[in-house]
C-alpha cells in the first residue's frame, strides 16, 4: 500500500475529500494510489500538506506496510 492511500484512509478521508483539501485531481490521486509517483512536485507538496505530512513529500509515494491489516 502507499504511504499516500495509508494517510488519506487514516484520516478517514475519501479521494473527493482530498481532492477539495489539496486541489489535486481525483483521477490524479487515484492513479498516485494505485501505480506510483506520476505526480508534479507541487502536486505532492500540495497532498502532504492536506494530510498534514512534515516529511518529504516523495515519501508519499513508498510503499509502506499496511499497520491495521498486521496483528
Amino acid at each position: 500500500m502507499r504511504r499516500l492511500k495509508f494517510l488519506r484512509q487514516s484520516a478517514n478521508m475519501t479521494m473527493a475529500d482530498l481532492e477539495r483539501r489539496s486541489g489535486v485531481s481525483r483521477s490524479y490521486i487515484c492513479k498516485a494510489e494505485k501505480w506510483g509517483n506520476h505526480l508534479g512536485e507541487g502536486q505532492l507538496v500540495n497532498l502532504a500538506d492536506a494530510l498534514g505530512w512534515r516529511y518529504e513529500p516523495s515519501a508519499l509515494m513508498d510503499e509502506i506496510e499496511d499497520v491495521k491489516a498486521v496483528g
